[in-house]
This record gives C-alpha cells, structure tokens and sequence, in this order.
C-alpha cells in the first residue's frame, strides 16, 4: 500500500557510488533500495558528481551532486572499484578524498536538517553522515557492504574507521550474517548495533526460463575488472579445458587490458569475450544467454551477482567465502571452490561440462533457495522501513 506523500517518511540517502546516468551501474543496489522505497518514503539521494554533464537528470527523487573537484576530475568515486580501484589507477586522486568527504558532510547537515534520518552506503560515508547526525540531531544508519568488511584483521587504519563509524551510527546493517559475525568478532561491545538485512534481486529474474543444455557449454563472468575477482585464474584454469566453451566477461575496470592481453597469450581469445560494463536492464538478457556464473573471488561480501544468477536458475561455482557459503551449499545448489585454487576450478568447471543433468538440478536447487529466502527489494525495503520507524520513534524524529 503506497503512502500518501505528505506523510512519508524523510529519509537522505548518501552513497559515494549512485548511477548519476541513465546508462549507469555504480551504485545501483543502493539505486534499487531507493526505488524500492519511494513507494513508502520520501527520499533525497546525495552521491558525488560525475565527469559528465547532466548528473541526476534520470531519477525520480531529488538529487544532490556534490561537485567535490574540477569535472575533467571527478573520476574517484563512479568507475569501477569505486574510491580503493580509483586511487590505484591514478595516486593524484588522493588529492580529491578530502574534498569528496568534506562536501559530503556538509551536504549531510544542509540536507539532514529537513530529513527524518539519514542513511549512509560504506564505513567511511557512515563515519561523516554519523558525525553529521549527531551535529544536527537525526538518527543515521550505515549499510555496510564486502568491502568494508574484508581485510579487517589486516588493516589498522581499517579498524579504526569502523570503530568511529560504528561509535557515531545508530544502527548499522550488513548485508550478510558472515560480515555481521566478523564486525562482532573486532567490535563485541557494538553488537547491539549491528543487524543484517540482505539486499533484494529483481522478481523478473525468477521469471527466466531454465538455461537449456547446449553445447558449447556457456560461461558468465560478471563484475568488475580488477585482480581481487579472480579473472586471472579463471582464464588459467581455461587454459586446457578438455570441451567446447564460451566465456563472456562483463564488466570494466583497470585490469581489463591486461586481462585481453592474458586472453591471447593463453590461447582463448576465440573463445573469450569482453562485453564492457552492462547497463542494468540488460542483465536479465546476459543470464538468459549463459548456463554457469563464475565468481572465483579472493574476497567478497554477500555478492549481488550470485544471487542474481541463482534467482535466474543458473548454476553458480564460486570462491568459498563466508558471504557465498551463506546461499550456496557445496554440491547442492551451487558448487564452491578454494580461492585462488586453478587446478579445482578446472575441475569443478569440466565436471560440470560433462554432466547436463547435474547442471540442470544445481540451477533448479540455486532457484529453489532464493524462493526459500524471499529476497526480493520489496521486502528488502519493508525491513528497512521496519528499522526508520524504530529509530525515528526511538529519537523522536
């Protein structure tokens, strides 16, 4: 039931990554959150500008752009690998962290003043919109994501600034249970604050009909270009495969040169292909044309493509990783495999060739579970409405 407009609810929703254009993919879980919500809640977006003219001109909702550098600069926050991948390609980008995050404060207390809360997307946007709040008096929460949470036993400077992000939210939210596990096991003391509510996936995806079995057999690697995914050792493990298979690599980033370049050293260009970054609503179209996702991440949260391909009835053999373990069970809906382990990959990848049928129960068992799980963005947004209310009714919003 949509809410009248004059009673929503106010909510600021600030992201260092929102698609700023029409043909956009940074940020778009956090863009389907929004649209989710709309029906519900009043929502202003704040993201940083982009280096092309007419930022926001596509959305529904109001929007603030916060132009942090020169436009011929503003290349930290919407390519992909957001801010860490930006700061790798070019270290000059560090002269822009401060003015991003300072402008983005400031538009948090501007913009806060009118909104019932705010809601902040990764630990460093919470740590500024959580000072920003408790400035101007609005509850903030943060939704933490893999990247956040990854890496921090090894990063002191990473535990620091969630330590200060989780003093200064009210709640923050995770998208997996894996990384609301690892936040308790460093910060016990702030396990009163930290909840999960997993991100949705699109109902038409659970509309696609199963992939048939044909032959060549039809890979799908689907993110972003950059060495922590595990790209390269997919293409090793291709390197003698012992049937015929096509791979399609979608996505961008800065290893994609090397990667084309790694592609025909290894002898697979005729059967290697880079489509570039996919815009969103052609997505349903890629997993229709594909059997299998391959995911063999060194790191991830609760990655939204996997649980995409298995809402779409796609067999999934991915990295075995806390987040991943938590929707696939080895061997029966999904097949998991040892980070960065080749010769295992080869394996469960040739297994898979050889066997139809098993593909077909796998990619019925991945559908099956997410059935199970109703994570659809409609009820993905009723919880975090669920979780406005309280802490709007908590802090007298």
């Amino acid at each position: 039931m949509t809410t009248s407009s004059s009673s929503k609810l106010k909510v600021l929703m600030v992201s260092t990554s929102y698609p700023m254009q029409p043909d956009s993919v940074s940020g778009i879980f956090v863009r389907r959150l929004v649209d989710a919500l709309q029906a519900d809640a009043a929502l202003t977006v704040v993201a940083p500008a982009s280096n092309t003219a007419g930022d926001g001109r596509c959305a529904s909702h109001p929007m603030v752009a916060v132009r942090y550098a020169p436009r011929r600069y503003r290349t930290l926050a919407h390519l992909p690998g957001g801010i860490p991948a930006a700061l790798a390609r070019n270290p000059f980008n560090i002269m822009f962290v401060l003015s991003l995050f300072s402008g983005l404060f400031l538009a948090a207390v501007r913009h806060g003043r009118k909104a019932s809360l705010i809601h902040a997307n990764w630990s460093l946007t919470g740590l500024v919109c959580g000072l920003a709040g408790r400035l101007i008096a609005r509850p903030t929460i943060v939704t933490l994501r893999g990247s956040d949470v990854s890496g921090l036993g090894g990063s002191r400077l990473k535990r620091l600034v969630m330590r200060a992000t989780l003093t200064l939210v009210h709640t923050a939210v995770t998208v997996s249970d894996a990384m609301r596990a690892e936040l308790v096991e460093h910060f016990p003391h702030r396990r009163g604050k930290i909840v999960v509510i997993p991100n949705g996936v699109s109902a038409t995806l659970l509309e696609l009909p199963p992939a048939p079995a044909v032959e060549p057999l039809r890979l799908l690697f689907a993110g972003n270009l950059i060495r922590g995914k595990g790209v390269y050792e997919l293409l090793q493990a291709l390197r003698q495969f012992e049937t015929a298979f096509t791979l399609t690599i979608a996505g961008g980033g800065p290893e994609r040169i090397a990667l084309e370049a790694a592609t025909k050293a290894y002898g697979l260009a005729k059967s290697v292909r880079f489509v570039g970054t996919i815009a969103p609503e052609d997505m349903d179209d890629l997993y229709a044309q594909h059997e299998i996702l391959v995911l063999p991440s060194h790191a991830e949260g609760r990655p939204n493509v996997v649980v995409e391909a298995m809402a779409a009835g796609r067999v999934v053999v991915a990295s075995k990783l806390p987040g991943i373990a938590e929707l696939i069970s080895h061997n029966h809906n999904g097949v998991l495999i040892e980070p960065g382990d080749v010769a295992a990959l080869r394996a469960a990848l040739q297994s898979l060739a050889y066997n139809p049928c098993r593909r077909s129960e796998l990619a019925a068992a991945a559908r099956a579970t997410i059935h199970a799980l109703g994570v659809d963005w409609h009820h993905c947004a009723q919880r975090y409405l669920a979780l406005y209310a309280n802490l709007t009714d908590m802090n007298g919003a």
